[in-house]
């Protein structure tokens, strides 16, 4: 227990958050997750969970609910974080009952989370998914529509379902040949995170992102941005 700390004590029942911040950088008082030395814990951090011992920030640290077991305890700090602060919170959509939700992917570990949230805000969750047996279990949460993504030409057909490659958005710029050609545009998440670590292979691990106006390869109808 580092000497620091004021609000725990040895033999607390905690749960962590994998969000840490940096509690004395002025943006965090506003809102943690726009912090510049925002980094998530295990990830982006030396210390994990995968451990029997290790380290964090007091800040990370929330009292354990006692109705919960260990696991259910845990599994809350994740996606049910992130549905209740896009869904509920003054930060996210703030949504009132009545509200209509689109749910993408609603069988998965943030949309269950968000189909009950948007239930008891007394909103309409509309979930989508990929297959009939996901609907069966989107049923079991009382999803009030369900849309099966492969009934509709949204399914695992490549023709119909262009692929992206991660980390980047695809869109429509120009035509070749009669066709409307694709521009994929590779982006990191620096507005959100300033100083996230690079995600680039040929970087060095401790590199970060450092976003430069996109330079079109000729020929082939794509841009890209370099790290630095």
């Amino acid at each position: 227990m580092g000497a620091g700390v004021r609000r725990w004590r040895a033999g607390d029942h905690v749960t962590v958050s994998c969000v840490q911040v940096d509690d004395q950088e002025p943006a965090t008082h506003a809102d943690g997750m726009l912090g510049a030395e925002q980094r998530i814990w295990g990830y982006e951090t030396n210390f994990g969970g995968l451990a029997h011992y290790t380290v964090v920030r007091a800040s990370q640290l929330l009292t354990k609910p006692t109705h919960l077991t260990w696991e259910e305890s845990a599994s809350t700090m994740l996606t049910a974080a992130t549905a209740y602060r896009m869904l509920i919170s003054d930060r996210g959509a703030r949504i009132k009952q009545g509200d209509i939700v689109l749910i993408w992917g609603a069988t998965g570990g943030l949309g269950g989370f968000a189909v009950q949230l948007v239930k008891n805000a007394g909103g309409i969750p509309v979930g989508v998914v990929s297959s009939e047996a996901k609907a069966r279990l989107l049923r079991g949460l009382g999803c009030d529509v369900i849309i099966n993504r492969e009934e509709i030409g949204l399914g695992r057909n490549e023709e119909l379902t262009p692929s992206a490659p991660p980390n980047s958005a695809a869109g429509s710029a120009g035509s070749s040949a009669g066709r409307p050609a694709r521009t994929r545009t590779s982006f990191s998440t620096s507005s959100a995170r300033p100083r996230s670590r690079c995600r680039c292979s040929s970087c060095d691990a401790a590199a970060r992102w450092s976003p430069v106006a996109p330079a079109p390869v000729t020929g082939t109808g794509t841009t890209t941005a370099t790290c630095g």
